[in-house]
């Protein structure tokens, strides 16, 4: 069966913008044939995508650093069967980024796409799978809004060194602050807790704060710190953990600011 020429624009187009067959196929309801058939008239050199079923690496480093960038800047939803997941970020952070985007790819096989909005600096790291969706759960608990909720799903104490590791490395990317000294801060008490406890497990002592913001709708914010002393050995654990990675020789400095 032949389509409509605005129907196959319309294929094309949407493809153009998920980047996924499947994605195409929930959102416009054609068969996956008959999509991938104009698809190819466009892009030619397209092939089906493999559904994700499992990770690639069971390295706990790799998943660490994952669950830490999703705490801190990770979005996810379904719309009409399509399960999304995103890593925020601005168009500015261009080493970061693509350090992201390659973690992605190691872990889970997956080429991802980025959206930028049109008149800020705000980017979208963004992939479709059912099964990256659901596998963070597997490691975090939320309640309705994941920004003042998220936090790690079982007490540290019943996670690997390098997961924890990871996690410390993720949070510091996505929500961390470090230059002469380590900032973080987050409106998820638990989650600041989490960091706290941590670094506390490296043998380094931060100052946890919580402000009480009494302005309507305002959430209350922890902040953890670390002096400058232990600020120094904590970037060279990061930037340690940035290398037994393989994705990159950056420092953790500049993957944030570069």
């Amino acid at each position: 069966m032949t389509l409509h020429p605005r129907a196959i624009s319309e294929i094309q187009q949407e493809y153009k913008k998920t980047q996924s067959i499947r994605a195409v196929h929930r959102q416009l309801g054609h068969s996956l044939s008959t999509i991938h058939k104009y698809v190819r008239q466009k892009f030619p050199n397209t092939t089906p995508q493999q559904r994700i079923t499992a990770v690639k690496t069971k390295s706990e480093l790799l998943t660490g650093i994952y669950v830490g960038l999703w705490m801190g800047d990770g979005t996810q939803y379904t719309d009409n069967g399509a399960y999304t997941t995103k890593i925020c970020s601005s168009k500015t952070n261009i080493e970061l980024n693509q350090f992201v985007q390659k973690l992605i790819k190691t872990l889970f096989g997956k080429k991802t796409h980025t959206n930028v909005h049109p008149k800020k600096n705000d980017l979208y790291i963004r992939m479709y799978s059912k099964f990256i969706y659901n596998y963070i759960y597997a490691f975090v608990a939320v309640q309705e809004s994941k920004t003042h909720t998220v936090q790690l799903k079982q007490h540290i104490s019943n996670y690997s060194e390098k997961f924890l590791r990871g996690v410390l490395l993720g949070l510091t990317l996505s929500d961390g602050y470090v230059k002469k000294t380590l900032v973080f801060r987050s409106t998820s008490h638990q989650l600041a807790l989490n960091f706290a406890s941590i670094l506390e497990k490296y043998g380094f002592t931060p100052t946890i704060r919580k402000k009480v913001r009494k302005q309507p709708n305002w959430n209350d914010i922890t902040t953890v710190r670390l002096g400058i002393y232990d600020t120094k050995n904590i970037i060279s654990l990061l930037n340690k953990t940035i290398l037994e990675t393989g994705i990159s020789k950056m420092s953790v400095q500049q993957l944030k600011y570069a």
